[in-house]
């Protein structure tokens, strides 16, 4: 079993990201470059072909749309496929957006969506990767049961256990199987009760617990590692965050 990693660019500049994990990452999770076309292809030229750096680029599902997210950006979908073509990701990054609750009407909704997308992906070769955002388990199953395509599976983030209120061995366990990667990160919960995302080692998430699980499946995962809402030097982050989870190993 090989460990694969990949860092998230996300609200980050690729540029040095990829100057500072070149060598030790293979992919990069991407927003789509402001800037179109021509800002699609300088950073294929510039970072990802001389890097060998595969990609990863994020769709969220809003409740009134599909759209790439571009960070401070939203690109519609049929607006970014030509951007899409040049980067040429091999997963894309699925988020479920809201606005209530995670009810029936949401999860019809994601299942609509992710089927109308879905053709396109086949087309391309491409996985569609469901991220497990803060929705609840059954959400999950409930979308995953009803479409049952090789070419959708599911970003598992074990620390967003910590949203959904899942036990975090529970949620590995079941869907590990249809799990194409990974986000890796450390939580806490803050004086507020709310989630505080952090690098591996400096919170409470027990990865410990996790990585048997991980070993036991014997597949070359990718361990995208993701800082969403870290507050600090993001590069001394990440390699702090790759060196003490490689360690668990």
């Amino acid at each position: 079993m090989n460990m694969h990693l990949g860092v998230s660019c996300y609200m980050l500049d690729p540029v040095k990201i990829a100057e500072s994990f070149s060598l030790a990452a293979e992919m990069l999770e991407l927003s789509m470059p402001i800037g179109g076309v021509a800002a699609a292809q300088q950073l294929r030229d510039e970072v990802l072909v001389p890097k060998n750096l595969k990609s990863v680029v994020s769709v969220l599902l809003m409740p009134e749309n599909i759209v790439f997210d571009g960070g401070a950006e939203l690109v519609p979908w049929e607006v970014g496929l030509e951007q899409l073509s040049i980067l040429d990701p091999i997963y894309l990054r699925l988020v479920g957006c809201k606005k209530d609750v995670y009810d029936d009407k949401f999860i019809e909704r994601i299942q609509l969506q992710i089927k109308q997308i879905l053709p396109e992906a086949e087309k391309r070769g491409l996985t569609l990767a469901y991220e497990n955002h803060g929705e609840p388990l059954d959400v999950i199953q409930k979308i995953l049961d009803n479409i049952p395509s090789d070419s959708f599976k599911i970003l598992l983030d074990p620390g967003n256990s910590f949203r959904s209120h899942d036990d975090p061995e529970m949620l590995v366990d079941t869907l590990l199987p249809r799990t194409a990667y990974l986000h890796v990160k450390d939580v806490y919960y803050n004086e507020s009760g709310s989630v505080v995302d952090c690098v591996v080692g400096d919170g409470t998430f027990e990865w410990t617990k996790i990585i048997p699980k991980l070993k036991a499946a014997n597949r070359d995962f990718i361990y995208l590692f993701e800082l969403p809402s870290y507050k600090g030097d993001s590069v001394e982050g990440f390699r702090r965050s790759m060196e003490n989870f490689q360690a668990m190993f």
